[in-house]
């Protein structure tokens, strides 16, 4: 709980540095481990919630997934305005950047819930907001590092692509879609 309240204190002190997350991220690595373990003894529900709570948090997510889904989709018609249409009165590349910096906490946010929700395929939905988290942490750096280098900028495109299909992926998968060989 001190680490929990540590963390939250510091991250509602944060100024604009994005060094909070240096603290959360081992925090919810050793959670997954964690949680992978008492799984595999046959534990569904580790965290004791009730089945409507449970609920409720698959609602949320839904909705999160949806939000982080559409935010994605934003960042598209964002970054290409930015880089084609300088002289207008909006800065596109300030706005893309802003919603880059709230799709990471949302992600961290989308894989924490899926060890509460209590998800029928709770492995498919950990690798993709695994992945989706994993994307969005190396394109903000690719899209900060492509300012200076325009070979980045031939990275940053492509995994911005990526994004969107893992975040479209997420959200499918949460309203029910199923992985599976034919």
């Amino acid at each position: 709980m001190l680490c929990f309240f540590q963390t939250h204190v510091k991250f509602a002190t944060a100024s604009t540095s994005l060094s909070w997350w240096r603290e959360l991220l081992p925090g919810a690595i050793v959670a997954a481990v964690y949680v992978g373990r008492v799984e595999g003894a046959g534990a569904r529900n580790v965290f004791n919630l009730s089945p409507e709570r449970a609920a409720q948090l698959r609602r949320n997510f839904r909705g999160l997934s949806v939000i982080v889904f559409a935010l994605t989709a934003a960042q598209a018609f964002l970054g290409s305005a930015g880089f084609f249409r300088g002289g207008d009165s909006i800065d596109y590349t300030t706005v893309h950047e802003i919603i880059a910096n709230a799709l990471f906490p949302l992600a961290i946010i989308l894989f924490g819930l899926v060890f509460l929700a209590q998800f029928e395929r709770r492995n498919q939905m950990l690798f993709w907001t695994g992945l989706l988290l994993i994307l969005i942490i190396s394109q903000i750096g690719l899209g900060y590092s492509s300012r200076n280098d325009i070979t980045l900028l031939a990275w940053h495109i492509p995994s911005g692509v990526a994004i969107f299909g893992a975040a479209l992926v997420v959200m499918l998968l949460s309203f029910g879609l199923r992985l599976t060989r034919d």
